[in-house]
């Protein structure tokens, strides 16, 4: 392969050379957020244990467990208040975890830039 040189060449060369780096890094420390974001579920449960529920990273449900009778003791709206209480509560602290996901790898990521 032929090589054309012009004035700067070497610098300009260097330079993307450095931004190849910087990308691959920053590729790095995404695929990692991702793959804590992935990683990441909040189990949660009513105050009687009668409703738990997993929920994911973003916030959604991704298991939901009923006690045994618990249909019996509640009537419907009672059941849902039940189920959208823990829900909330569950959302809430994904929402918390994926704060503290995104601050650490800001971190990573500042660190990065630095190096």
């Amino acid at each position: 392969m032929t090589v054309y040189e012009y004035p700067d060449y070497a610098a300009h060369a260097e330079m993307v050379a450095g931004m190849k780096n910087r990308i691959e890094r920053m590729t790095k420390v995404l695929a990692k957020l991702q793959q804590e974001w992935d990683d990441c579920a909040i189990d949660a449960a009513s105050g009687n244990r009668d409703v738990s529920l997993t929920v994911d990273s973003k916030g959604r449900l991704m298991s939901l467990s009923l006690a045994e009778g618990c249909t019996v003791r509640y009537d419907h709206v009672g059941l849902e208040e039940l189920i959208n209480a823990t829900l909330k509560s569950a959302v809430k602290a994904a929402r918390i975890e994926a704060a503290d996901i995104e601050k650490d790898i800001s971190v990573d990521v500042h660190t990065a830039q630095n190096s």
